[in-house]
């Protein structure tokens, strides 16, 4: 089976003006360019945000999350830069913990477990 490659950035224009490739249904987008600007949109205009990631340190992102209405709820790896005995940098390990005490916890949502369920099944 010979498999030919493809750049998929090669694929997407720069011009154009999102700078990503949407499938049919129209319900997932992929992105190549300007990840930042999408993230913070996506953010931007969602009532709750509910996510895992690596790490999260970027300040507009965090920005964005502590403007979410009902909140947020991210599972987040704990680095090693944020142990307290490593001795990493402290007024940066501070900035960032003081950023993510301001991100709203969920609030009561009623059949938020519901809506959360639909939306990772794509039902």
């Amino acid at each position: 089976m010979n498999a030919k490659l493809k750049n998929l950035n090669r694929l997407v224009s720069p011009l154009a003006q999102k700078n990503g490739i949407a499938s049919s249904e129209g319900n997932t987008v992929v992105y190549f360019r300007y990840l930042e600007k999408h993230l913070i949109h996506h953010i931007m205009t969602a009532e709750i945000v509910v996510g895992c990631v690596a790490r999260v340190t970027h300040q507009s992102i965090l920005q964005a999350l502590a403007k979410v209405p009902q909140g947020v709820s991210i599972i987040v790896q704990k680095e090693d830069f944020l142990r307290p005995d490593l001795g990493s940098n402290r007024h940066w390990r501070a900035e960032l913990r003081q950023r993510y005490s301001q991100l709203r916890g969920l609030s009561f949502w009623p059949g938020l477990l519901d809506i959360l369920t639909t939306a990772i099944n794509g039902d």
